[in-house]
């Protein structure tokens, strides 16, 4: 995670001006690589999806890993998810729901 966060931003940063991209979305773009592992209060709502999406494949890898207890993973799903679609997408995936 923390070199996703370190090296991220500037290989989105070339890749999004060769594509000309706007530089408002490559700022929030590179915003967003640089600390989706720490959410803060005033994260944009594409943020938050990015960072539930992460969530939910970081579970996923977790609890094949390791066999994550449900109970923890239910107990995770109501404390962490920051978007109503990413705690319905992670109880459809881990708790059957």
């Amino acid at each position: 995670a923390k070199y996703q966060e370190i090296e991220g931003p500037p290989v989105a940063r070339s890749i999004l001006e060769k594509l000309a991209a706007p530089g408002v979305l490559i700022d929030e773009v590179c915003d967003i690589l640089g600390h989706h592992h720490h959410p803060a209060e005033n994260d944009s709502i594409n943020f938050k999806v990015v960072y539930d999406a992460d969530l939910i494949a970081n579970l996923e890898d977790h609890k094949k890993e390791s066999g994550k207890d449900p109970e923890q993973i239910e107990k995770l799903i109501q404390t962490a998810f920051l978007t109503p679609g990413g705690k319905a997408e992670a109880e459809k995936v881990f708790l059957a729901r």
